[in-house]
């Protein structure tokens, strides 16, 4: 056996010194006694809770703000995305009751049996001998209320809107109020007729602002309101659904004041926040009420007073901003980006306050727009591509008794040079609607001029709607009091 060598002696060594030492300590951790557990008094040595701090006054305001708006946000969603029906809107308003089964079956019989045959036949523009003729038979028309000697009619205080239904057999007119109701009344189309019926209902809550009847849809009725919404309602079914609502928009105390319809599926909307922004929304009414296309007119506007499309380009609208001196004639065509401020193929400048602006009826070659006291008209037949050009004003006429006198005017749908407000005449308390024809005229290429007139209103009427196809013209005072003028039979 071989001798082992000094390195591997001493590694050995080490091996049984290490061996040695740590069985000597196992031995004597062996031996140690574990450290009893001490059981500490219960709440002894816990901490008390630091004092309350003082929530701050901004962050608390906050919070309730934001409770507010989740409260109103909550509240207008339900209500935006479902349908009223009848139990919803109806109510009785003063001695006008009635049951809703009774009411359903009114409004029923009345589009099984409405006819619309000459409602849009725009082919021929009328001739000079037909408006001489209409405007002759304005000075027989009379009030149906005055002749049964009750002037003081009152359908509804606060009326903000009107309109009057296109039906030939029985006049059925639409008034809208600060409150957000609705009323619909029918009437003979006879002024000695008996037929008279008024309902009242409520789609919105705040102020009906505008409403037009559905071109391609003469069942609907369309209502713009302060409350943020747009509607439809349903004279048929008896019900509002929701063109447009958008409750973030509602939550900002947002407004439509006014829209107006560009094909059978599409609308434009005006969408105000105070202070903030305007906006115009492309509505298509197949999707979703959110979902739009959104642009600014490149002129500031505080809101916008009225939006008018063209009669037979429906591409080409007419804005009229409050606050700006321009009306403004848009290409629907150049609206592309969301929120993109469009500008204009042609400002026409009317320079004064306060303007509703629309295209004659059946050319759109003319625009008519008026405030309290001047009525100005503008020749459009002529507006192509570009941007940025202005059109001055062809005529306008200015009178001392239009002075102040905060009334709508009108085209007669029938007609493309006919156009009708109420004013004051000489005598003390009394009124006419009176009437403005626009040119050519014999012997001078165009203008403006003030033709025949209903007499003897006894009201001044802030509202004027014409039927485009009765001789009958409603009228509304702004505080309810209703007006109807008809041809009587005798």
């Amino acid at each position: 056996m071989e001798e082992k060598s000094d390195f591997e002696k001493q590694r050995l060594k080490n091996i049984e010194v290490k061996e040695k030492l740590f069985k000597d300590l196992l031995e004597a951790r062996a031996k140690l006694k574990p450290k009893r557990k001490i059981a500490s008094e219960p709440g002894k040595y816990k901490k008390s809770p630091p004092p309350p701090r003082e929530k701050s006054s901004r962050i608390a305001k906050a919070a309730k703000e934001n409770e507010r708006l989740a409260a109103i946000a909550s509240d207008a969603e339900e209500k935006l995305l479902r349908t009223l029906e009848l139990q919803d809107l109806y109510f009785s308003y003063g001695q006008h009751e009635a049951s809703q089964e009774e009411v359903a079956i009114e409004f029923e019989d009345f589009v099984d049996s409405m006819s619309l045959s000459t409602y849009r036949n725009k082919s021929n523009v009328a001739s000079t001998e037909d408006v001489q003729s209409y405007l002759s038979r304005l000075a027989s028309m009379e009030d149906r209320f005055q002749k049964a000697k009750a002037p003081e009619k009152l359908v509804m205080r606060s009326i903000t809107s009107t309109s009057i239904h296109p039906d030939v057999n029985t006049v059925l007119v639409g008034a809208g109020n600060v409150e957000g109701k609705l009323f619909l009344g029918r009437f003979s189309p006879a002024l000695d007729g008996p037929l008279e019926e008024f309902h009242f209902f409520t789609p919105h809550d705040k102020s009906i602002s505008h409403q037009t009847w559905n071109r391609f849809n003469p069942e609907e009725l369309i209502t713009s309101s302060h409350d943020g919404t747009v509607k439809i309602f349903d004279i048929r079914n008896l019900e509002a659904s929701v063109l447009y609502g958008d409750v973030d928009f509602m939550a900002e105390e947002g407004k439509c004041s006014t829209h107006a319809q560009v094909d059978k599926n599409t609308f434009l909307v005006s969408r105000e926040i105070s202070g903030e922004r305007v906006l115009i929304s492309l509505i298509d009414s197949r999707v979703y009420s959110r979902r739009n296309k959104d642009f600014r007119i490149s002129f500031q506007a505080e809101s916008i007073n009225s939006i008018d499309v063209h009669p037979t380009n429906s591409d080409l609208i007419l804005v009229a901003p409050d606050g700006s001196p321009n009306l403004g004639l848009f290409d629907l065509r150049n609206i592309s980006v969301r929120g993109r401020a469009v500008t204009p193929l042609a400002k026409l400048k009317h320079s004064f306050e306060n303007v509703r602006a629309h295209f004659s009826p059946i050319t759109g070659n003319k625009v008519i727009a008026s405030n309290e006291n001047v009525v100005q008209v503008f020749d459009t037949e002529n507006v192509t591509g570009g941007g940025g050009g202005s059109i001055e004003k062809q005529a306008s006429v200015t009178d001392g008794d239009f002075d102040r006198l905060d009334t709508l005017g009108c085209w007669h749908p029938k007609f493309d040079n006919l156009y009708f407000r109420n004013t004051r005449t000489s005598s003390p308390g009394n009124w006419q609607i009176r009437t403005f024809v626009t040119g050519p005229f014999p012997g001078q290429s165009d203008g403006i001029e003030i033709g025949d007139a209903i007499p003897c209103v006894q009201q001044k009427l802030k509202f004027l709607s014409v039927h485009p196809t009765l001789d009958v013209i409603l009228g509304f005072s702004s505080w309810g009091k209703i007006s109807l003028f008809q041809q009587s039979t005798k």
